[in-house]
């Protein structure tokens, strides 16, 4: 599956998005959380994608896959949590399907 023509690159764009970066710049609760969700859908495409023998080699050599988890792992805190609309329930979803993603990745095969 994760080697559909542009599937990663698809997925690897909202996923490596630097939402963090633009918390200032959003100011809307509404395209934030829209922004948030859309990263945590691809981040949780790509867990899912990383389950599959055949997906773990070439997910794991994509560098800005990689990157995307690991930039989502190291986002824990938003400006925007707290205001009673799950921000930090997305961000804590989103840190443990990338972890999980990882974990999934580093079983992959070595190449020759």
């Amino acid at each position: 599956m994760a080697c559909h023509p542009g599937l990663l690159e698809t997925l690897v764009g909202p996923a490596h998005r630097a939402i963090e970066n633009e918390e200032a710049e959003i100011g809307d609760i509404d395209l934030f959380m829209e922004a948030l969700r859309s990263r945590d859908i691809a981040i949780r495409a790509i867990f899912n994608l990383s389950w599959a023998p055949e997906n773990k080699l070439l997910l794991s050599e994509h560098a800005n896959l990689v990157e995307a988890l690991l930039r989502t792992l190291m986002y824990r805190v938003s400006s925007w949590g707290g205001f009673g609309r799950g921000v930090s329930g997305i961000l804590l979803q989103s840190r443990k399907h990338a972890a999980c993603a990882l974990r999934n990745l580093a079983a992959a095969p070595r190449r020759n």
